[in-house]
């Protein structure tokens, strides 16, 4: 059942390319990601974008955009799902699940069982925090259990986590 108080912020028809959403307690935003964007230096990189909404959470606007330092091989098999994590002291970290096998895309990102999760960690620039960009410090290999051909969505609380691929109707649970 919908809560009545669940609104659409922005509109209806405009291509975001957004893939995947977490929400970032500690500044009380959002972090939307781009599976892929032609970066300056003409790669393809995943972008995400920190919004906050509106106090009448029918819009927002974009406080931030980062690069993921990720240089992907095909615009439409980068960064799938995200999702973030606050370690305090250690900094703020973000954990990226490739859509496609090696976290690539053609044949090769077809090969079963080869799923990538990056973890990134978020550097910003000494003054206002504006210059900021996700910089992958460790590749995860998803278990090769998990043989799917395509990754779509995860989530994680403490110890336990889970992964789901659309196109073979399957997911994997861990505890």
């Amino acid at each position: 059942m919908m809560s009545e108080t669940n609104i659409l912020a922005g509109e209806i028809g405009e291509e975001s390319q957004f893939e995947g959403i977490t929400y970032r307690p500690d500044t009380n935003t959002f972090l939307v990601v781009q599976e892929s964007h032609m970066h300056a230096d003409n790669t393809l990189k995943p972008l995400v974008e920190e919004i906050m909404l509106f106090p009448t959470n029918t819009a927002y606007r974009s406080m931030r955009a980062c690069d993921m330092d990720l240089e992907l091989s095909h615009a439409n098999k980068g960064i799938e799902s995200i999702q973030y994590y606050d370690a305090e002291e250690q900094g703020k970290f973000l954990f990226a699940l490739c859509e496609g096998n090696f976290c690539v895309g053609g044949k090769r990102g077809k090969k079963a069982g080869n799923g990538r999760l990056i973890i990134s960690q978020l550097e910003t620039d000494a003054n206002d925090g504006t210059v900021c960009r996700w910089i992958p410090i460790k590749t995860v290999h998803v278990p090769s259990t998990a043989a799917f051909t395509d990754y779509s969505g995860m989530a994680f609380s403490g110890k336990r986590f889970g992964i789901v691929s659309q196109v073979d109707e399957c997911n994997l649970h861990g505890f």
